[in-house]
């Protein structure tokens, strides 16, 4: 399909854009035929070094392949990423050398295996993303300290639910593609987490996919044509995830016409100082520029102080029994409706 616009066409789409701030989805479907369709970087191959009783709890009794399979169909995937399991590391390292892998996930100590030692080696094997995934705050926390390398791309904690693996997977996909697919990078809707508590942003990271992918599947169905698909999939909500005000600081000016919403904790490390209310000084940054994006600051510690106004601006207590709900509110209100009702004078449903 070849779309063009003639004059008056152009002035009507203007009026609109002027009108509402939306750009029709017509429009969009022009702006990417112009873009070169690069395909986007999918994880096919996964290595997951576990304990056998590790891999039973991710598998579920099969309830893993499920959810795999309902993530496949929601991001336009071809085929199922593929997990082999191995359980010693000369397993783990005889494949990483013979075969081609796209992730490693190292899940918890395997006999008594040092996960960063077993990580080193592996990175002097392939450069493909590692991720540690734990039962342990405590150890995971000692990891993160000695991880001044980036051995592990994420460092996350198991809490029992097999998604965690789809969580990682998502979130490895959308760090690449925003940089490899350009119709994504320049149409996507972002979101941006600020947090540095493992604890914290691995139940965040969960929870914001969970409602992600519930919003795809209510935009997506059988009866769309392939461009309708890539037009949809292009404009998708995009996760992005930060630990420390600086990088924060960068992804917002880099990418702030495409933000949606920003959760961010108001503690965070600047300049390798920890730091606080951080979080108001993304808030400054929104009031400053003049933009209509959402924003949620959380913390451990009560606040003090007024904060900025005439901002879509909202402060909630870690501690706050319903920060779980809170969050996923937030998330929906930024994502919008997903489904949009038509009805008559008399209020009947077209």
């Amino acid at each position: 399909m070849n779309i063009q616009f003639n004059d008056k066409e152009k002035k009507i789409i203007s009026c609109i854009e002027e009108i509402t701030g939306i750009t029709p989805s017509i429009v969009k479907q022009q702006e990417l035929e112009k873009e070169q369709h690069v395909e986007p970087y999918y994880i096919k191959e996964i290595l997951l070094i576990s304990s056998s009783f590790h891999f039973f709890q991710l598998e579920e009794e099969g309830r893993l392949s499920f959810l795999l399979q309902e993530y496949t169909a929601s991001y336009g995937r071809k085929s199922l990423p593929k997990i082999t399991h191995v359980e010693s590391k000369e397993d783990c390292i005889n494949l990483l050398m013979n075969q081609p892998f796209d992730l490693v996930i190292i899940f918890d100590k395997i006999n008594d295996i040092d996960s960063y030692i077993l990580g080193k080696q592996i990175k002097t094997i392939t450069d493909i993303p590692i991720v540690l995934l734990g039962n342990s705050i405590t150890e995971l926390m000692k990891v993160e300290e000695i991880n001044t390398e980036n051995i592990f791309n994420k460092i996350v904690t198991w809490n029992g639910d097999g998604k965690i693996i789809l969580t990682i997977i998502q979130l490895i996909e959308d760090t690449v593609n925003i940089h490899k697919d350009q119709q994504l990078a320049n149409h996507g809707r972002y979101v941006l987490l600020i947090e540095d508590s493992i604890q914290y942003y691995s139940s965040y990271l969960l929870l914001l996919y969970d409602e992600i992918h519930g919003f795809l599947q209510s935009m997506l169905s059988d009866s769309l044509s392939e461009e309708q698909l890539v037009l949809r999939l292009s404009t998708r909500p995009v996760l992005l995830h930060v630990q420390d005000f600086d990088a924060a600081e960068q992804l917002y000016h880099t990418n702030k016409k495409r933000i949606i919403g920003i959760i961010t904790d108001n503690n965070l490390d600047r300049g390798g100082n920890k730091t606080s209310r951080v979080g108001e000084k993304i808030a400054q940054f929104i009031e400053s520029d003049k933009l209509n994006i959402p924003i949620l600051i959380q913390s451990s510690e009560p606040h003090k102080g007024n904060l900025p106004e005439g901002l879509q601006l909202r402060f909630v207590s870690k501690k706050e029994p319903t920060l779980a709900l809170i969050i996923k509110d937030f998330i929906n209100e930024c994502l919008g409706p997903r489904e949009i009702v038509l009805k008559d004078s008399n209020q009947k449903e077209i």
